[in-house]
This record gives structure tokens, C-alpha cells and sequence, in this order.
């Protein structure tokens, strides 16, 4: 019995059964109850999923782009931006607009040369300037611009200031300068121009300083012989009397000023035959004066006298002769 007992529990009970299954038990807590498997499972879980921090920060970034953010406020900047820029563009064309309106479209010209001119009077080197009050010319159909105007002409207190007025000869220059009260113009809408001009000097008489030079002087011969003639037969006669033009000669006066006569020779019909002459005659032409082409455009024209110093019969040798004793001489 107990022999077979033991060898019962002999065969039952292995102890190297027990052994195995106790080593493979404890291999088994070696294999599962390991730190590798703590730190397999726990360190293999929590790597690639939660401690990740490049994994959460390609999370973050994935999901939250800040340049997404940025385009927006770049966006919104740049609609902001163009609104503004059109504001601006619309402020400044409103400003172009109005200086336009204001002093090209609804405002009035008031041309100074159509009311106001330069008269020069005088020969050269003595004349002198003024400014005179002429008819106005151009476009005067609105009468609305003409009450306005007329308005600014009563009020204006329009002056000018001459940079020359007097002593004044051919060549010179003459700054015209017009002052008027500029706020009265803006007032009434009205721009002003040619209100500052020159003018160049021209045309003025000169008096002749040398007869040689005038170039019209045979017209001016042959106008005052006619007249000469004219005259001397409505003053004589002409049935008891005969006269004859012997020349045009020139001279000076006593303040040196060239001047001319023309000489004619009056006889009576009965003395004619006798051989004697009345009288010898001329007619003076003082105050010459020539334009810039030498030509004479004015005289002073005295009346018929008679020359006491010439007497008796002479022929045109001997009249030469004594006339040139008084400073006179033939123009042939």
C-alpha cells in the first residue's frame, strides 16, 4: 500500500512537471510582468500618439494654419487700402473740379485792351503818354456780364502805372501795368487780363534836321506850288497882274528848325511891259516833321508875306544869289 501509494504520487506528482510549469509561469511573469513590456506598451503607446511633441505640433500646424490667418488680414488690409485710395483719388478730382469751375467755367473775362488804350502824343523826344478810355469791343451780348462788369468798372477804382510817360521817342518801351481791387473781381467772378502789357514806341513825328534826307519833298514841292498858285491868283488880278513860281528853297528859323518857301514873282500887266516888278512873294512851311521812313507828314503853314529884301527885276541867278545871303537855298 505504501508502495504503491509512493509510487502513485511518485507518477502523479512530477516535480519537474511542477518545475516546468513553475518555470513557465515565472518565465511568463518574466515575459508579461516585465518593465520592457511597461515600457513597450506603455512607451510604444504613448510615443506615436500623446508624447509626440512634433506630432502634436504637426497636429497644431495641420489644423491651424497661420498663414491662412495672415492672407485674411493681408485681405482685409489691402480692400481697407483701395478704399482709401479712391477716397483720396475722389477728393482731389473734387478739388481739380472746383479750381476748374470756379476760374475757367463760371467766371467772366474782362480783357483790359478792349476799354483802355496808350495814346502817345507828341514828337520824338517829347511826347508823352496817357491812358484813354476807349468803346468796349468783343463779346458783350449777355447783359448779366454787363451789369457785372459795369458793377466792377464803378467800384474797381481801375488805376495804371506807366513806366514811361513822359519825354518819350521812337524805340522806347513802356510798361503798362493795371491795379484794381482784386477782391472785388473774385467777388463778382470776373478774371482780369492783359492787365500787365508793353508797347513798343514807333511812328512818332520827328522834326527834319536835314532836308537832303526827306524823301517825299518833290510831292510836297509841287502841293504847295499848286497852292501858292491857287492863292495868288484868288488875292491879284489876273488881268492887271501876272505871277510866276520860281522855286522851292530851304532854310532855318532863329531856333534852327529847318524850313521851307516857295518864291513867286508878282507883276502888274502895265508895269510888265514897263519892265518893272511889283513884288516877290513866298510861302513858308515851318514845324516839319517826318515819320521813321524820312518822309514829311506835317508843317505849319503861315500865310503869303512878302520879302522886302528882293526888289527890282532879277533873273533866277541873281534871286539865288541874294537868297543865299539870307541863308537860303534852291531845291531843285
Amino acid at each position: 500500500m505504501n508502495e504503491k501509494n509512493q509510487n502513485y504520487n511518485n507518477q502523479g506528482y512530477d516535480m519537474n512537471y511542477s518545475n516546468g510549469n513553475s518555470n513557465e509561469y515565472n518565465n511568463y511573469d518574466e515575459h508579461n510582468d516585465d518593465m520592457n513590456y511597461g515600457n513597450n506598451g506603455n512607451n510604444n503607446y504613448n510615443e506615436p500618439y500623446y508624447n509626440d511633441q512634433n506630432y502634436y505640433n504637426n497636429f497644431n500646424n495641420q489644423n491651424f494654419d497661420g498663414n491662412y490667418e495672415n492672407q485674411n488680414y493681408n485681405y482685409n488690409n489691402k480692400k481697407n487700402n483701395n478704399t482709401t485710395i479712391f477716397i483720396i483719388i475722389g477728393i482731389i478730382v473734387a478739388i481739380i473740379g472746383y479750381y476748374v469751375a470756379t476760374n475757367y467755367i463760371f467766371i467772366d473775362k474782362f480783357d483790359i485792351s478792349n476799354y483802355y488804350t496808350v495814346n502817345v502824343d507828341g514828337i520824338s523826344g517829347e511826347a508823352k503818354a496817357e491812358i484813354l478810355t476807349k468803346e468796349a469791343t468783343g463779346d458783350e451780348s449777355k447783359k448779366s456780364f454787363n451789369l457785372k462788369l459795369k458793377n466792377f468798372l464803378d467800384k474797381a477804382n481801375i488805376k495804371f502805372e506807366l513806366s514811361k510817360s513822359e519825354g518819350i521817342q521812337n524805340g522806347d518801351v513802356i510798361q503798362v501795368n493795371a491795379i484794381y481791387d482784386t477782391r472785388l473781381a473774385k467777388f463778382n467772378k470776373i478774371k482780369v487780363i492783359n492787365d500787365k502789357f508793353e508797347i513798343k514806341v514807333s511812328d512818332l513825328p520827328n522834326p527834319v534836321k536835314d532836308i537832303s534826307e526827306v524823301k517825299n519833298l518833290s510831292q510836297i514841292k509841287k502841293l504847295y506850288e499848286n497852292y501858292f498858285i491857287s492863292e495868288l491868283g484868288r488875292r491879284t488880278d489876273y488881268y492887271s497882274t501876272l505871277y510866276e513860281i520860281l522855286g522851292m528853297y530851304s532854310g532855318k528859323d532863329s531856333n534852327g528848325q529847318v524850313i521851307l518857301r516857295i518864291y513867286g514873282k508878282i507883276k502888274s500887266r502895265n508895269m510888265y511891259y514897263d519892265g518893272k516888278a511889283v513884288e516877290y512873294d513866298y510861302l513858308e512851311l515851318s514845324n516839319l516833321m517826318q515819320n521813321s521812313n524820312n518822309e514829311i507828314i506835317s508843317a505849319t503853314r503861315a500865310t503869303i508875306t512878302s520879302d522886302s529884301n528882293l526888289n527890282g527885276e532879277m533873273n533866277s541867278q541873281e534871286m539865288d544869289s541874294r537868297l543865299r545871303l539870307e541863308g537860303f537855298s534852291k531845291i531843285n
